[in-house]
């Protein structure tokens, strides 16, 4: 059993201290806000979850000296059974709201964005971190457990790919999840949210994520090379790990709405 600390009070209303409480009864994560906070919170029943919580508030304390992309954490707890953060609620609107938006407004200032995220790999790595490539391991796995919807000339050039050794690779603190829902933009500020998944990767792989999920895939891997020695390996596997992802959920719209976007990102990439 978990109790609530007494600091929420700093934040929120009793009523919406009493919808955080049932919340967290009920999910073993969750998130809220009002007009001016933020709080993400997860139970210790949920491991995983817990894990990413805490990993998440030592990366956002670790980058309280780069401001400049992240909010701050105004406040954050944790014991044994509960982990929470809370931050200012921004103002700013994300890029998208879900995850499969593929359609950025054509207002929205690419190459800026993109110059942005190239200073997330300038933050020094921290040394309790260690470098692992282990990228075409995944692609493997990917391929096993999405070859049933692989025509044959993919797996013939993907087979034949793995075989190779990929370009050296310069690794470098990553967000790790860079989708445009994870990104608030206004013309003034560009800011970082949700960085549970931050680690080390290649130099390429936060704007090759934001890139592919920017627009088209297809479209967006001819239109930036992402088919180049330097970053098809991201292109790869962030391609193949969305068809493994969407592998999961056969059962939803999604599935067949995004299938053939994604192979056909294969495609283009291995240049079929």
């Amino acid at each position: 059993m978990f109790s609530l600390p007494p600091h929420l009070n700093n934040f929120f209303t009793y009523k919406e201290i009493n919808f955080i409480g049932n919340e967290l009864k009920n999910n073993n994560r969750i998130t809220f806000y009002n007009d001016q906070f933020f709080i993400k919170a997860s139970r210790h029943e949920d491991l995983e979850s817990f894990k990413l919580m805490k990993h998440e508030i030592f990366v956002y304390n670790y980058l309280k000296n780069h401001l400049n992309i992240i909010p701050p954490i105004l406040w954050f707890y944790e014991d044994s059974s509960l982990s929470m953060f809370i931050m200012a609620n921004l103002k700013d609107s994300p890029l998208a709201t879900k995850r499969d938006a593929y359609c950025l407004n054509q207002s929205v200032n690419v190459n800026l964005i993109i110059e942005k995220i190239k200073t997330i790999s300038h933050i020094p790595i921290p040394t309790t971190w260690n470098v692992t490539d282990n990228r075409q391991e995944k692609i493997e796995r990917y391929i096993f457990n999405v070859q049933s919807f692989l025509q044959i000339p993919i797996k013939q050039k993907l087979t034949a790919l793995l075989k190779t050794t990929p370009a050296n690779s310069t690794f470098v603190f990553s967000h790790g999840d860079l989708l445009p829902m994870n990104i608030f933009y206004s013309k003034n500020d560009i800011t970082f949210i949700d960085w549970e998944w931050a680690g080390i990767r290649s130099k390429y792989y936060d704007k090759t994520l934001f890139l592919l999920f920017s627009h088209d895939p297809s479209q967006v891997i001819t239109r930036y090379s992402l088919m180049k020695e330097t970053m098809i390996w991201d292109t790869l596997f962030l391609s193949l790990r969305e068809l493994n992802n969407l592998n999961r959920v056969k059962h939803l719209p999604l599935f067949n709405k995004n299938i053939p976007k994604w192979i056909k990102a294969l495609s283009v990439t291995l240049e079929l």
